[in-house]
């Protein structure tokens, strides 16, 4: 499956990879503009003319929760670090590889949590899926989720 990343300022910390779609944004303006336009599966965020990173990062978590943001300058804040999914070294390719390879899969389980939850909403009423989400119940969340695809699929193994 393809990861889509949307890498958000003026330095290369990113070219690429097997399995990955890059997409560019130079300022913040040019990024939200692109999120809006399109579904992207996690964001890389480096410095940016137009804002802060604290500004850009708090303003990206909140109106897109679910897709992770990475931040790639080392020269963050604590309050930054606790804001972004994970702090990444741009002069090491292979450890941001890996770093958006972890997040995509993230937000694809995010998606589907969401997708399942929703859906199992539909029948159950009162938000149990995402209740148990929250509580963080690891086991009932997998039965449920189990439970929900056996009845998608007509009980169909």
């Amino acid at each position: 499956m393809v990861t889509s990343l949307l890498v958000i300022g003026n330095e290369t910390a990113f070219s690429g990879g097997v399995g990955i779609e890059v997409g560019r944004a130079a300022t913040a303006a040019e990024a939200l503009t692109a999120l809006s336009h399109r579904a992207w599966d996690v964001v890389l965020v480096g410095s940016v003319p137009d804002a802060t990173a604290e500004a850009l990062i708090g303003n990206l978590t909140r109106r897109y929760p679910s897709i992770p943001v990475l931040a790639t300058t080392a020269r963050v804040s604590e309050g930054l670090r606790s804001a972004v999914w994970e702090v990444v070294d741009a002069g090491v390719a292979g450890v941001v590889a890996d770093a958006i390879r972890r997040a995509a899969e993230v937000a694809r389980l995010r998606r589907e949590v969401d997708r399942l939850g929703a859906d199992r909403e539909d029948r159950i009423g009162g938000g149990e899926v995402t209740r148990t989400f929250e509580r963080g119940s690891v086991r009932e969340m997998e039965r449920l989720m189990i439970v929900a695809r056996l009845e998608r699929l007509n009980q169909n193994r």
